[in-house]
C-alpha cells in the first residue's frame, strides 16, 4: 500500500526513479535514455484520494474509487494514458507529444491544459470539464472542442457541451463536495463513494434537490444527520449499509 510506504525513493526502473514525497505525493522522474518502459496502474479506493506526478511532469489527482494506468516513461511521438472514476489534470506543455486520455467511451486530445474527467459508473456519461487551454474530446460518431468554463458529456453515442462553473467541478480536489441544485441520488452517491458506505434504494426517484457544499473533513454521522434534514426521503445505516426510503 502507498499510504504505508516510507517517504524517499521507492524504485529505480532503469533510469526512471520513483519517490515518494512527505506531501503524499508520488514523483516519477525520467533520464534521457530510457531503455525498458512499463505501465503502471495507480488505484484509490472509496475514501481515498491521490496525487501523481508523470514522467513528463504532468500533475494528476485521483479522487476515490479511480484509477490511472500510465507508463513509467513517455517515448515515441504522444504521451497516452487510461483513466477510470474521476481524475484532475494539470498537463506539462509539449508541442511535440500530444497528451491522450483515454476513458472508456472518449478519447481527449491535448497539448497543454488543466482539465477534469469524470466517468463514474454510476453517472452512465462521461464529463470532461476544462479549467484552461484547449482539447478536443472525440467517441465513436463525433469530435467537438472545448472552451475554458466548457463541459462536454458522452452519453452513448452523443456529445453534447454546456457552461459549468468550473470550481464546482473540482471542489472535490480542493477537499470539498460542491453541489447546485442536484438530485437527492446524486448526492447520496457521491458520499457513499467517499466514506466507503454502500447504498440501497427503496421506493421511486424524488425530485426534491439540494444546494450547499460540505467539507470531506466531516464525520459520517455528521453527514448521515444532514442525510436526515432532507424531506423526501428516510435514511437508517444497517452495518455498512446506507437504506435510503423515498417517503
Amino acid at each position: 500500500m502507498l499510504d504505508e510506504s516510507k517517504n524517499g525513493e521507492l524504485s529505480t526502473e532503469g533510469n526512471i526513479h520513483i519517490n515518494k514525497l512527505k506531501s503524499g505525493n508520488l514523483v516519477y522522474t525520467a533520464g534521457k535514455n530510457v531503455e525498458k518502459v512499463h505501465v503502471n496502474t495507480l488505484v484509490t479506493p472509496r475514501g481515498g484520494r491521490y496525487q501523481l506526478t508523470l514522467a513528463d511532469g504532468t500533475q494528476v489527482w485521483l479522487n476515490a474509487q479511480s484509477s490511472i494506468s500510465y507508463p513509467s516513461a513517455f517515448r515515441g511521438s504522444s504521451r497516452e494514458v487510461t483513466i477510470s472514476g474521476e481524475v484532475y489534470f494539470e498537463v506539462a506543455h509539449n508541442a511535440a507529444m500530444p497528451f491522450r486520455v483515454r476513458s472508456e467511451n472518449q478519447l481527449i486530445e491535448v497539448l497543454g491544459t488543466h482539465f477534469n474527467v469524470n466517468t463514474y459508473k454510476a453517472k452512465s456519461k462521461t464529463k470532461t470539464t476544462l479549467l484552461s487551454g484547449s482539447i478536443a474530446l472525440t467517441n465513436a460518431h463525433q469530435r467537438i472542442i472545448l472552451k475554458p468554463g466548457e463541459q462536454g458529456i458522452v452519453a452513448g453515442e452523443s456529445m453534447s457541451i454546456k457552461n459549468v462553473d468550473p470550481a464546482e467541478v473540482i471542489a472535490w480536489k480542493e477537499g470539498y463536495f460542491d453541489f447546485t441544485d442536484a438530485d437527492i441520488g446524486s448526492v447520496v452517491d457521491e458520499l457513499g463513494r467517499w466514506y466507503n458506505v454502500d447504498i440501497h434504494y427503496q421506493g421511486t426517484a424524488t425530485s426534491e434537490t439540494f444546494t450547499g457544499r460540505i467539507p470531506r473533513s466531516w464525520s459520517f454521522e455528521k453527514v448521515l444527520n444532514l442525510l436526515k434534514t432532507f424531506k423526501s426521503i428516510n435514511v437508517e445505516m444497517q452495518g455498512r449499509r446506507l437504506i435510503v426510503e423515498t417517503k
